[in-house]
Formats: structure tokens, sequence, C-alpha cells
């Protein structure tokens, strides 16, 4: 545990920020204390991604005043950011894969030999700072090699390589595995220790618990709460976060019925080997197991995503064959990816678009598209759904992460035959306002008979979301739950025990 010093490294003082029609910022303090670790936590638009826009130089218009190290700067762009020690790793990585390791870290600051790159200085450099913090990785190795933590690891790197102090990790952990946030943690409190200091943003409180030594909660565009970590909970942020609209989910009486409405028997696949259950009407059947478990492999092979070699399915007792996803959608099936952005999303499509895709045929006369029979049913699921967005035209890149997930919920709740919903990581960065909508989303389909196959990190989700619980092991079911007779800590412990086989 190394000790943290009391020099102030950064303030943001009186910062605002507003765009049209909309107050972004209004009048928030923020400061960061040389080799701190700072997390900012608050639901979608409650201005987080707004205020490091702010000290990164993307949004160079704004009120009040920045100052380091007690002097006042103006941050007129990125490339200013970058000069003063400032650095972000983002979601979305910026690395290239046909490169080494130490190509992408020092991708446009190369060190040069006569005009040449000095590729032998540049790799002898990354060598230094894999071993500075402790990272055992191969500066040789392509990108396209590694793992999501390492490609995190390496974004990292290229940040501190160019003398940053300040580093910023937008959701670092949202796509990692429990074994990689453990070395991420690892990494981040080793570069505390160094005096790097860290802002970062995260959903997760576990995060935010683990690894920081305060937390600033935003609201609305205004600083609500900041405190050391060590003297609040997660209710308390979560009251911050949410305020008046802080109603939490309750699960509601289970609606399974004894009814079948569709069995698996045998399948497998090249991941999978005899997997076997049933799901009934009304049910959430979560599914859980480490990364190469075979839950992502199950999910796919349902939606016709991964070939299935051999064994059957059934719907509704009459056997039936899943080759594709088209095959999927016609026997009622809908999908939400873990990837939303690469998978679910038509980024760059509006919302109304977005929602209606796969339908077209629903919403088409003698191959004219019925425009005004989209916009209603559009309108309607909008409405339902309480999606956020300025108009139905608005392009889906630009919504929130769980106003995005709720327009994928849309698209598949616009069309009455779908009775099964796959789920992948279903609130993966969203925040708790959005989860508690998703989850009151999920309880209303199985009260009109609808069946949700879940696949979860979480384990509160599961236990609050679920009437039973498939735990995968090496592509096979290892143990079917009922969560009436389980507890978190006993569920922890068959999945961890599993893998210790």
């Amino acid at each position: 545990m190394c000790s943290i010093p009391s020099k102030m490294l950064l303030a943001m003082e009186s910062i605002g920020k507003r765009f049209p029609g909309v107050q972004a910022l209004e009048n928030v303090n923020f400061d960061l204390v040389e080799g701190e670790i700072h997390s900012i936590v608050g639901a979608n638009g409650a201005g987080k991604t707004t205020l490091i826009n702010i000290l990164c130089g993307v949004f160079p218009d704004y009120d009040g005043i920045i100052k380091l190290d007690n002097k006042i700067v103006k941050i007129t762009n990125p490339r200013k950011s970058r000069k003063l020690g400032i650095s972000v790793v983002s979601q979305e990585f910026s690395l290239i894969k046909d490169f080494t390791v130490a190509e992408n870290v020092y991708l446009n600051s190369e060190p040069r030999r006569f005009g040449f790159i000095n590729k032998g200085k540049m790799n002898n450099a990354c060598s230094h700072w894999l071993r500075k913090l402790g990272i055992k990785l191969d500066f040789r190795k392509k990108v396209s090699t590694l793992s999501v933590v390492e490609c995190q690891l390496v974004e990292i790197i290229k940040a501190l390589q160019s003398n940053s102090r300040i580093l910023i990790l937008d959701e670092p952990t949202a796509v990692l595995s429990g074994k990689e946030t453990k070395v991420l943690y690892k990494v981040m409190k080793d570069l505390q220790c160094q005096g790097v200091s860290i802002i970062l943003i995260s959903h997760r409180f576990e995060d935010v618990f683990r690894v920081s030594d305060r937390v600033t909660v935003l609201r609305d565009g205004q600083k609500m709460f900041s405190t050391k970590t060590n003297l609040t909970t997660t209710d308390e942020i979560v009251d911050y976060m949410l305020g008046k609209q802080g109603a939490r989910f309750t699960k509601m009486p289970t609606n399974r019925s004894e009814r079948k409405l569709f069995s698996v028997k045998q399948i497998n696949t090249k991941k999978l080997c005899n997997i076997s259950f049933d799901v009934y009407e009304g049910e959430v059947l979560g599914v859980v197991g480490h990364i190469s478990s075979g839950r992502h492999e199950l999910m796919n092979a349902l939606y016709g995503i991964s070939r299935i070699q051999s064994g059957t399915l059934s719907l509704n007792n009459i056997c039936t064959t899943i080759r594709s996803p088209k095959d999927a959608i016609k026997l009622g099936f809908g999908f939400l990816s873990e990837d939303r952005k690469r998978d679910g999303i038509f980024q760059y499509l509006s919302v109304a678009d977005n929602i209606t895709m796969p339908f077209l045929k629903l919403f088409s006369k003698m191959g004219f598209l019925l425009y005004k029979k989209i916009s209603h049913i559009v309108q309607e699921k909008v409405s339902e759904l309480d999606i956020k967005t300025t108009n139905l035209s608005q392009h889906a890149i630009d919504l929130s992460g769980g106003n995005q997930q709720k327009v994928i919920l849309a698209r598949w709740l616009s069309n009455k035959e779908v009775k099964i919903l796959l789920f992948e990581e279903p609130t993966r960065g969203v925040d708790v306002a959005s989860k508690v909508e998703i989850y009151s989303i999920i309880n209303n389909l199985t009260q009109k008979g609808n069946a949700c196959l879940i696949m979860s990190s979480e384990l509160d989700e599961l236990l609050l979301l679920c009437d039973r619980i498939l735990v995968l092991e090496k592509g096979s079911i290892a143990e079917v739950l009922n969560i009436s007779e389980i507890s978190k800590s006993q569920l922890l412990k068959i999945i961890m025990g599993s893998s210790n086989n």
C-alpha cells in the first residue's frame, strides 16, 4: 500500500458547458491529487463524458477555469491536453492489429536515426515500460494475437510513454473477465505508487470500491456528492446518482408456468457437448460460467450464429431446426449481443430504422414501406421503453449506452411473434437508472408469458432476475440451480469450484 501525497495536481472550478437546448454541465468542481485514483460516477447523461471531454480538449468552449499545479491553463484541443500530460484510454481501442505491441505504443512518436525508425531503441523502450509495470507481454507480438486486457494494457503504456501525469480510464473493465480485471487493478495500483494520477469512469461499483481513493457523483450536469471511498456505501452513491427517481427494482413474483416453451436435447457444436435443458413460459433462465465455459457459444447456437452439429430443438413440442439468425427470428427468437455496437445497433442509422430493420415486411405493402405504420409503432415503443432521443431520426450512435440497449429491445418488442429473448450481458456499460428500467422490461415480458435467457457476469443480476441458472463448464452443463435454493456466496463458490476441477 503506497501513501497518497497531498499535493493538488488538477482543479476544475465552476465548469459549465451548454449545448443547444441542453445544460450539460453547471458549476461543477472537481479536483485530483497527485498519485490518487479518483472515480467519477453518474447515470448516463449525468455529464461525466462532457467533463472528461473538456479536460481532453474536445470541447474548448467551456465556462470556468482549469488549474494544473495551481496554474490556470486553457485546454483548446486534444494536442494541448496531451502536451500538458493528460491522456485518455477509451472503451474503443485505437490499436492497429497488424502492428506489434512496440509499434503501437510508439505510433507517430517512433525514435529515429538518420531519418529511419530505430526499431532497436523502440523495442528496448517498450520493454522498459513492460518491466516497469510488471506486465508479462512480448513487445514483438502482434496486437491481433492479444487478449482484451492485454490490448487495454498496451493502450495504457501508449499513454504513459508520452509522459502522462493524468490517466483517464473510461469503463476499463467493461469487457474484461474477473481474472483480467484483477490484472488491471494491479497495474492501476502500481501506477498510483509511481505517482500517476488516475481518473476512473466506471458503472461497476466493484471498480470504484476496489481501487479508488475518492468518488465524485454527478447528476444532471451537477456535482452532487464527493467523499473518500472508504467513507461511503453503494446505497449512498446510488441515492445520489438517482435522486428522486431512485426507486429500486424489486423482483415480481415468478410467472413461470409448467408449460414448456422450448427444449434443447443433446445438442453439440464445436465448443458445446451434450447440452440439454428446457425453458418454460414466463421463465427467466440464467446462463453463467467462466469466459471459456461455453456460455457465449450456447447463446450463438440458439440464435443460429454457430452451427449445431447434432441434437434436437423443440418449440411448443414441435421439432425444429435453426441454421441461421433468419431461422431463429422466424421461430420467435430475439437476440441482444454482449457487444451492442458491433452486433446490435446500426450506429449510423436512425432510431426508427434500428427498431424496424429486421421486420420491414411487417411494415410494407406491395414492396412499399408504410411510413405511417412505422412511425406509429416506433413512437409507441420509444414511449413505452422511455427511450431518450431528440427525435426518431436521431442516429443510434448518438444515444447513451442504456438507450442504445433499449432501442434493441424495442426492435424485438415491435414484433408480437417474438416469444424468446436471448440476452448477453443486458446491462453492461449502462447506468443504474437504465439497469432498473431494463430489469422492469424483462419482468414485464415474463409476466406476459415470454421467456428470457440471460447470460450475465453479474451474480446479483442473475439472482435478482432469474428463476433458474445453468452453470456451464468446459462446454457442458455442470449444474442447474433453483434461485430459491441458492445464495450469492454459494453461486460464486459453485462457479469458482467448477473451474478448479
